[in-house]
This record gives C-alpha cells, structure tokens and sequence, in this order.
C-alpha cells in the first residue's frame, strides 16, 4: 500500500515539474502550469507524511502485537544503518586516499582543463611580449621531493619579438602544498 501511495506522489510530482517546464516556455499557460506545480508540490509532500505516518503505525502495531518479530526488524535495520555507515566511511577513506595521491604526484598543482602549470603560466606570461600568443602544449610534473615540492616541465608555444611564433620550454620548482611557483627559467 505505501509503495502505490509514494508511486502516485512521485507521479503527480513529476507531472508538476513538467508543468513547470510547459510554465517556462510557454507564456499562455503560465498561470495554470504554476498552480498545477504548487499542487503537484503538495500532494507530493502530503504522501511522503502519509506513508511516513503509515510506517509508523505499522511498527507500533509490530511493538505492541509481536515483541520478537520488531526486536528482529530492529536488529536488521540497525546492521543496515551499521553496513550503511561503514560503507560511507570506506568511501570517504578512498576519496581521501585519492586526495592525497593526487597531492604527492603534483595532479593538484596542474589544471584538470588542458594540464597546464597554472601558476607557472602566469609567469610565463608575464614575460613575454605578447602574452596573449601564450598557447599551453604539454607539461609533466615529478612526484612531491623530500622538501614538499614538485618540479615541472612545460612547453608552450608563443610569439617572438620578430612576430614569429617559437615553442619554449620552462622548467619550474613548485611548492606542493599551495602550487606557488618557487622559481622557474625558460629554455
């Protein structure tokens, strides 16, 4: 019985949303399609109370009626709460994990768009003439040294002072902890 009562509010939900869409690409309708939300909300709402009270009651019954059976059911819903938390907690272990992997092999320092040393190409660009030329080949980055920093390689492509466009190389020492570049020199 709660599952039909949750199918029909998901139902009538989702029938207002739609309506709300319908709202927004259509101005003749907007009124209608607002009320057909703000009810479709409503019910939505109203059936989640229904079939949270309906639950409820079910378990006093199950209390009251037969002690064993809701002290099993409550022993399988806590090892599901205990099986549910450990699972979050190995999760969020292995994001951590990733985490620091990611911070020990420099990935940090290195932008997840074109892997580009966004600190070194700053200064990069903050010296040459035309910095708006400045295009980003590749760029590799070593493991965190001993001393917590990185040292990294990039190559890029720019303009030169005849107007031509030359490839460059410039290696920099990174600071792990905030990507800061140390120093750095072209090649």
């Amino acid at each position: 019985m709660t599952h039909i009562i949750a199918l029909a509010a998901m139902m009538a939900f989702a029938y207002g949303c739609w309506n709300f869409l319908l709202m927004i690409a259509s101005e003749a309708k907007r009124g209608r399609a607002f009320w057909h939300f703000c009810l479709s909300t409503v019910v939505f709402f109203a059936a989640v109370f229904v079939v949270g009270s309906i639950e409820e009651r079910r378990l006093s019954a199950l209390q009251t009626e037969n002690p064993a059976e809701y002290q099993s059911l409550m022993a399988a819903k806590a090892e599901e709460q205990r099986q549910a938390e450990e699972q979050e907690r190995t999760r969020e272990e292995a994001r951590q994990q990733a985490t620091l992997e990611r911070q020990r092999s420099g990935r940090h320092c290195l932008s997840s768009w074109d892997g580009s040393p966004r600190r070194l190409v700053a200064a990069v660009k903050g010296s040459l003439r035309n910095p708006s030329s400045f295009e980003h080949i590749a760029s590799s980055i070593t493991p965190r040294n001993e001393r917590g920093e990185h040292e990294v390689v990039m190559e890029y492509r720019a303009q030169n002072g005849f107007g031509g466009v030359s490839l460059g190389v410039a290696t920099a020492l990174v600071r792990s902890a905030d990507c800061s570049v140390i120093e750095w020199s072209s090649i």
